[in-house]
């Protein structure tokens, strides 16, 4: 059972209709002092609340249905905005948390990161708790056994001493999580100037040869692209073929224009076979263009061979 949280102390309105250039515009007590004020993002990124104004990284073209905006409270007479966006294009990306701290007119970002929780919940002490996701909990502790058993933690956020983070600390919930029903799939990583990107993952919850399927995974626009798949999971995967697709137009890995005979190549049923910790590598040459990489296959969870 989820830990009992203590709801907002400073809470926002409905968020309003976008408007001239507003994704997101917002009205609440920011400053302290009596009365509302206007809370906006921008869709150039621009933050603005009170006196403060930032610029944030914002890539969601479909608008703001996926975007929250809310003022909280950070402890004593500070107020943050919390800002919660998640990007549209990938496989299932984990929306992004930032946390800005109001002080003396300016706008501060004291917390940045992605979470797989949809949203922090923070007292009219200051004090921010979430509970970690079960695929957080099995990736971090790896339980091992029969019984692969994962607890959850509680995190608690606040804002430091010198007002310029907030730092977290954990303790064990009650809830756990067999980490053998967690959804798999191998990872996709794109690799951009010799360094792996982490893209997202493919063949997601296609278990078992009789569900094999062709899945789409979103890569942006670009101009070919290198990509790394890795089976990082207890699993078999069974990739039957592999390709990019931009613009429209299919375009086969360099390995395969060399050897078409490879076993991901072509979809013939004959499966390029990856276990826990395998790797392929992979070239697309292309003009530039929108993106997305395909992959038909399945995957077995642990050894079963259904």
């Amino acid at each position: 059972m989820r830990l009992a949280l203590v709801c907002l102390a400073v809470s926002a309105p409905a968020l309003a209709a976008p408007s001239a250039g507003k994704l997101v515009t917002i009205e609440a007590d920011i400053d302290g002092v009596a009365g509302d004020e206007k809370v906006t993002l921008d869709k150039d990124g621009t933050l603005s609340a009170g006196l403060g104004e930032t610029s944030v990284e914002y890539m969601e073209p479909d608008g703001p249905k996926n975007t929250t905006l809310e003022v909280i409270s950070l402890g004593g007479k500070r107020r943050g905005v919390y800002l919660v966006t998640k990007l549209t294009e990938g496989e299932d990306p984990d929306p992004r948390h930032q946390i800005f701290l109001y002080d003396k007119g300016s706008l501060k970002r004291v917390f940045d990161q992605m979470l797989q929780s949809k949203r922090i919940v923070f007292s009219k002490l200051g004090t921010g708790r979430y509970v970690e996701s079960a695929s957080e909990a099995c990736m971090r502790q790896k339980p091992k056994g029969p019984k692969r058993i994962a607890t959850m933690d509680t995190i608690t956020l606040k804002l430091d001493a010198k007002a310029t983070k907030l730092v977290e600390s954990r303790k064990p919930s009650k809830e756990t999580f067999d980490c053998d029903e967690l959804s798999a799939c191998p990872f996709v990583y794109e690799v951009v100037d010799g360094t792996p990107v982490f893209v997202g993952e493919i063949l997601r919850d296609i278990r078992y040869r009789d569900n094999a399927a062709l899945q789409p995974l979103s890569l942006g626009r670009g101009a070919g692209a290198r990509i790394r798949l890795t089976e990082e999971k207890p699993e078999i995967t069974f990739v039957d073929e592999i390709y990019l697709d931009v613009d429209g137009v299919r375009v086969a890995p360099a390995a395969c224009v060399a050897d078409p005979t490879l076993a991901y190549c072509t979809a013939d049923g004959r499966y390029h076979v990856m276990v826990t910790g395998d790797a392929l590598s992979l070239d697309f040459v292309a003009t530039t263009g929108m993106r997305q990489l395909f992959a038909r296959g399945y995957y077995n969870p642990m050894t079963g061979t259904r």
